[in-house]
């Protein structure tokens, strides 16, 4: 079953996503353990103050850019954002494109292929 593609109204979602987002991400950090999946649970979105940025509290490593943020929304997970990066070394804040920039455009495109 596909993962269903979720928009958002921003700061609603800051508000019910606490601990509920998850990053999922191949880091490339270690050759020896970029070939594993990685999970990161129970993460929370913050303050964005950019459009179509989802800022979150997942940790991640180097590698991890392009991974799925998603969120689990009655026993169900959506995504929300792709991961991209990380403020600075020592934030806890990490940014990620947010679902919303590009829904209209993905939906589109799945329509002309079904």
């Amino acid at each position: 079953m596909p993962i269903p593609i979720r928009p958002y109204e921003l700061d609603a979602a800051t508000t019910a996503w606490r601990e509920k987002l998850m990053l999922a991400a191949y880091p490339g950090s270690s050759f020896a353990f970029n070939l594993v999946l990685r999970f990161s649970l129970h993460c929370s979105m913050l303050k964005s103050g950019t459009p179509n940025v989802l800022t979150h509290d997942c940790p991640s490593e180097g590698g991890s850019s392009g991974g799925p943020i998603l969120v689990e929304e009655e026993g169900e997970w959506k995504l929300v954002g792709i991961h991209s990066s990380t403020q600075s070394a020592d934030s806890r804040q990490k940014n990620g494109v947010s679902v919303n920039s590009f829904f209209d455009s993905l939906k589109d495109a799945v329509a002309r292929f079904e």
